[in-house]
């Protein structure tokens, strides 16, 4: 997986699930987190609806699904589990997940001035509780947290 420090690939993403290709980079005005997510993922299904929280960070902070799945299979998962973030497509063969070295899903990484400032794979509590005390200090909020409780403290995307 990318690490800590680098910039972010100038990568096109499908901003609207028809073949409308912009880079990642232009989508990206205030600190982001990027989700990539595919909707067969277990662990996806279970850890989304507490991403879905992080988008109450406001303004300050933008929180953006990066789906591999179809504009259809992305709208159905998000009505089966809840969720209802801004997403943009990775189709295959998943040029932004390829040019991050990302080896599973969900994979999360928190943008800022275009370089890659935090990171992570999969499900593990404590690792969203940092996130979401890092996201926090950048809303100037308190972290958030809904629903992580009845969550696994680990599972691997």
């Amino acid at each position: 997986m990318i690490e800590v420090g680098s910039a972010l690939p100038a990568v096109a993403v499908d901003v609207s699930g028809d073949g409308e290709f912009v880079s990642i980079a232009d989508q990206l005005d205030r600190p982001t987190l990027l989700i990539v997510f595919k909707r067969s993922c277990p662990t996806t299904k279970i850890a989304m609806p507490v991403y879905q929280h992080w988008a109450g960070y406001g303004p300050e902070v933008a929180v953006i699904g990066v789906s591999q799945d179809s504009k259809e299979e992305t709208a159905e998962f998000f009505d089966e589990v809840g969720v209802d973030l801004p997403v943009v497509y990775d189709p295959p063969p998943y040029a932004l997940s390829a040019s991050l070295d990302l080896q599973s899903v969900p994979s999360l990484l928190l943008v800022e001035d275009g370089v890659v400032t935090w990171r992570g794979e999969g499900w593990q509590t404590a690792t969203a509780v940092s996130l979401a005390e890092r996201l926090a200090s950048i809303a100037g909020s308190e972290p958030i947290l809904v629903g992580a409780d009845d969550l696994p403290p680990w599972k691997p995307g």
